[in-house]
């Protein structure tokens, strides 16, 4: 194909990193919301059935699993003077504005299972107008910079704006719209809370994503174009993902991420019931835990970026997620085993908290890693083919993880009608019976624990490597790094 040398291109400097990472932001609020609030909101608040609530979600991310690779293939082939991916960029603004604010202001007067429907045509809707966004967004980033561990601080500065994105989310929501009052002490149990809390969202999301597109606009002009005489077809799609799984370390990353897609969505679904009447967490608290997890994460970059120059992307991603998962499991375990400290006591939540920083500094270290690895694919599969398709390989990795993770929905959302948790915004934390509590913690926690411990296995399966990524940038003819 058609390539830019490295003395053609415009340095990317930090600031240029940090006004791309800025659209991370828009992104991560959206994904805070769905993960945190949504389901909650949908069943705890509005009353509709887990199965029907998860079920709904469920068919939104596998729709959202079809869109992603669409839109990854067509913005590989995509022409105009704008560049591949700036014009889609650009055009999720309306949609995601109209159908984020459908979303989460439903009418009146619905039954469960009209609210159920509402749910679920938004969710893929919403879904839809932000892969608009963010699958051309993701795939712009090796096209901005080659260079291996230029990369990883690409992604570690894409991150940082990505964790202020979801903790914003996450702060705004349990310190000012779902603060306790004396109707609601558990804020998140008011209905009114959500509409305005909805539209604040919006206003940050629609924001990031217009600083992101005008202010990485400038790189337009020196960014790949479409590989020669590559026109999209819908029938490419597929095939071009059926390509890109003959590599080995692309194949690996894909389906761990199946499994690890899976355990974060029953996490996803089950996160605010867990943390209001397992942990029975006050809107105070929840601040605090918000606030842990900001900095938890935020530990986790200089981790990643010194670990991977050290040890390199591999062995941190093996040795940081397995950590994760520990950690994350250890306290429901042991809770369930009744050594963990109870609600109550003094030293639960400094112990709690602990626990919940090392899980997210672990977490957020192995995605930075991960992130990574998947950039130095697209350059192994462009050595192999001729061919550059970063959208194809985000589009596949978005594929498997939506649609694992859909699953994951249906199961998080089945599982609170299997232990038969009682419904309403009535229900307070330690009213519930202890019994339906151990069975909430037993399949949030144990229970799935298992899924991750495959996707670790499976990604042995990676072998690139500092050393191999140089030796595929000297054979395209890039000696010196982009």
């Amino acid at each position: 194909m058609t390539d830019i040398s490295a003395s053609e291109k415009l340095e990317v400097t930090y600031g240029m990193m940090f006004i791309y990472g800025l659209g991370r932001s828009a992104e991560a609020i959206k994904s805070r919301v769905f993960e945190t609030f949504l389901f909650f909101y949908y069943v705890q608040v509005l009353e509709v059935p887990g199965t029907y609530a998860g079920i709904a979600v469920g068919i939104a991310l596998a729709f959202d699993a079809v869109t992603d690779p669409f839109m990854g293939s067509f913005s590989d082939r995509f022409r105009s003077r704008w560049g591949r991916r700036h014009p889609f960029m650009l055009l999720s603004v309306f949609p995601l504005t109209i159908t984020f604010l459908l979303l989460m202001i439903p009418p009146d007067g619905m039954t469960s299972f009209g609210l159920a429907v509402w749910l679920g045509v938004f969710a893929v809707l919403v879904r839809g107008s932000i892969t608009l966004f963010h699958v051309p967004y993701l795939a712009l980033a090796p096209e901005l910079v080659g260079e291996y561990d230029r990369r990883t601080t690409l992604v570690v500065i894409r991150n940082i704006m990505g964790i202020f994105g979801s903790a914003t989310a996450f702060f705004v929501g349990f310190n000012y719209f779902f603060a306790s009052t004396p109707a609601f002490e558990n804020g998140q149990l008011n209905a009114q809370a959500y509409p305005p809390y909805a539209i604040a969202m919006t206003i940050l999301m629609v924001s990031a994503i217009f600083f992101c597109v005008l202010g990485t606009s400038k790189q337009i002009p020196y960014l790949n174009p479409p590989s020669a005489g590559r026109q999209f077809k819908f029938s490419d799609i597929y095939l071009d993902i059926a390509e890109a799984m003959k590599n080995r370390s692309f194949r690996a990353i894909f389906v761990a991420m199946v499994f690890f897609a899976v355990y974060g969505g029953v996490h996803s679904t089950m996160s605010l019931h867990m943390g209001t009447y397992f942990w029975e967490l006050s809107p105070g608290e929840f601040t605090i835990y918000a606030l842990t997890i900001l900095f938890g994460a935020l530990s986790g970059l200089p981790l990643a970026y010194f670990s991977i120059r050290r040890y390199d992307k591999k062995p941190t991603y093996l040795t940081l997620i397995t950590l994760s998962v520990i950690f994350t499991t250890l306290p429901v375990v042991l809770r369930l085993l009744g050594l963990f400290p109870g609600n109550d006591d003094a030293l639960f939540f400094p112990v709690f908290l602990t626990m919940i920083f090392l899980g997210t500094t672990c977490a957020l270290a192995a995605g930075t890693a991960s992130a990574s690895m998947v950039m130095d694919t697209t350059d192994e599969h462009e050595l192999l083919t001729g061919h550059r398709q970063e959208g194809v390989f985000y589009g596949a990795i978005s594929l498997s993880g939506k649609a694992a993770s859909a699953l994951g929905h249906v199961i998080g959302g089945f599982t609170i009608d299997l232990i038969r948790f009682p419904l309403g915004s009535d229900v307070k934390p330690g009213t519930v019976d202890p019994e339906i509590i151990w069975e909430l913690g037993f399949y949030f926690g144990p229970m799935v624990a298992l899924l991750p411990v495959i996707a670790i296995w499976i990604i042995s399966g990676y072998t690139l490597s500092r050393k191999r990524h140089r030796e595929i940038l000297q054979g395209l003819g890039r000696a010196e790094p982009l």
